[in-house]
C-alpha cells in the first residue's frame, strides 16, 4: 500500500542486510557442528543414486547425534533472527505512518 510505495528495492535491500549475515552464521555453525562426513555423504548420495538410501540413513544418524547442538543454535539464533526481521518493518511503519517518534540515540 501506501507505506510501501516506492520502496521495494529498499524494503529488500534492508531485510537482505538484516537476515543474511545470521543465515551465514548459521550456516557456519551448522557446518562445524554436522562435520565433513555429513557433507562427504551427501556428495556420495549424489554420485551413487542406487544407494541413496543408505546415505539418507547415514546423514539422520549422524544429524540425530549432533541434535542438541543444533537445537540449541536455533534457541540462540531465533530470537536474534527474529529481532532483525520484524524490527525493522515495525520501525518503517511507526516512522512512515507518523503514529510515533523513533527516538535518537542521544535522548530519553
Amino acid at each position: 500500500g501506501q507505506l510501501t510505495q516506492g520502496n521495494f528495492w529498499r524494503i529488500v535491500a534492508v531485510g537482505l542486510a538484516t537476515v543474511v549475515p545470521v543465515l551465514l552464521v548459521a550456516g557456519f555453525a551448522q557446518v562445524a557442528i554436522l562435520g565433513p562426513e555429513y557433507f562427504a555423504s551427501i556428495v556420495a548420495m549424489t554420485k551413487d543414486q542406487a544407494h541413496a538410501a543408505k546415505y539418507a540413513a547415514e546423514q539422520a544418524q549422524m544429524t540425530a547425534a549432533k541434535m542438541p547442538l543444533l537445537v540449541g543454535l536455533g534457541f540462540v539464533l531465533t530470537p536474534i533472527t527474529n529481532g532483525l526481521v520484524f524490527a525493522p518493518a515495525a520501525f518503517a511503519y511507526r516512522v512512515l505512518s507518523g503514529k510515533g517518534e523513533v527516538a535518537s540515540a542521544g535522548t530519553q
